[in-house]
């Protein structure tokens, strides 16, 4: 099995599982581990028609601050200030044979500011 690319330089340790391989935690299970989160700064895209889902790869601390995240996908426009809102969340530090580790997690966040559809989400990092 490969490893997850990490999204940049990082030689500490990482959640493994008792295998050895490298754990990457999902949208879902990254936004429940979320302690703090800040919405994106929907300034430039209020004034456009528009929608795109934004996959961000994200490499938490051992204490739980973002050490880096770099998107995978979505609208060119957004990917930076996706990257820049998720860099000031913070989330639950994670454990492994007692000792603080590093770890792994990926966002998936829905932007869209007119036709939403049934999940009128807006321009936010919050849902």
């Amino acid at each position: 099995m490969l490893s997850p690319k990490l999204p940049c330089d990082f030689s500490g340790p990482l959640l493994q599982t008792s295998e050895g391989s490298i754990v990457r935690f999902n949208s879902d299970e990254m936004k429940k581990r979320s302690t703090h989160k800040v919405d994106l700064d929907t300034g430039t895209f209020k004034m456009l028609d528009f929608r795109s889902t934004v996959v961000v790869s994200v490499l938490v601390s051992a204490s739980g601050k973002v050490v880096c995240a770099e998107s995978v996908s979505g609208g060119p426009i957004a990917r930076l200030p996706v990257e820049k809102a998720l860099k000031a969340w913070t989330f639950k530090p994670e454990k492994q044979n007692g000792k603080p580790v590093a770890y792994l997690g990926q966002g998936d966040f829905l932007l869209c500011n007119t036709d939403c559809g049934k999940e009128a989400w807006g321009v936010t990092l919050l849902k």
